[in-house]
């Protein structure tokens, strides 16, 4: 009687580890979580491009679908911080925005251009890729607005930003083909 009492209870620890295993490290065990806006690879982005709707934001676990670079230098009074995001809001197709001196004034910015990145651009730019390669950027006649609707600094002093873009992006090669995007992010 003994030996099935505990044939039972090994039979039971093997199906509790093997529960244990299978879960992912979530509370619920059905999805990775998202990163909180305190942690270091909080990031999402919400909205409408080309009039399609889209939710992604970063995971545990996952590969990171909102990503950036800050990079920042001094001047004679000042420091300087520029925010470097990728979007990949499909498998295929990504949003790049460059925002150039942050500043809790100016919150309301409009791009007009898309210049090859690089630090030394000094300016704000963005640039859709779509899955066909097909490259969507501002006109200086119809600029993009992006508005900085949060800012915040962490503790090391680097910046956390939310941003809404509202505006139409133009088909490099063809300007008669556009694309709006009514979207926001977050990143840090």
């Amino acid at each position: 009687m003994k030996k099935i009492y505990f044939a039972l209870l090994i039979q039971l620890a093997i199906f509790c580890a093997s529960l244990f295993i299978a879960c992912d490290d979530n509370e619920e065990g059905t999805a990775p979580l998202p990163y909180r806006k305190e942690q270091g690879l909080w990031g999402y982005f919400e909205g409408t491009v080309a009039e399609e709707d889209f939710k992604v934001e970063n995971l545990k676990n996952k590969d990171q679908l909102v990503t950036s670079v800050i990079n920042s230098f001094a001047t004679s009074d000042t420091a300087i911080f520029i925010v470097s995001t990728r979007i990949q809001y499909k498998e295929k197709a990504d949003i790049r925005v460059l925002l150039w001196g942050l500043d809790e004034q100016l919150r309301v910015r409009y791009i007009s251009e898309y210049i090859d990145w690089g630090w030394d651009v000094k300016a704000d730019c963005i640039r859709l890729t779509q899955e066909d390669g097909i490259v969507y950027v501002p006109r200086k006649e119809h600029p993009l607005r992006a508005e900085i609707l949060d800012l915040e600094w962490d503790n090391l002093g680097m910046p956390i930003v939310e941003v809404q873009l509202d505006g139409f992006l133009y088909n490099e090669n063809n300007s008669l083909d556009s694309i709006k995007v009514n979207a926001r992010y977050g990143t840090r």
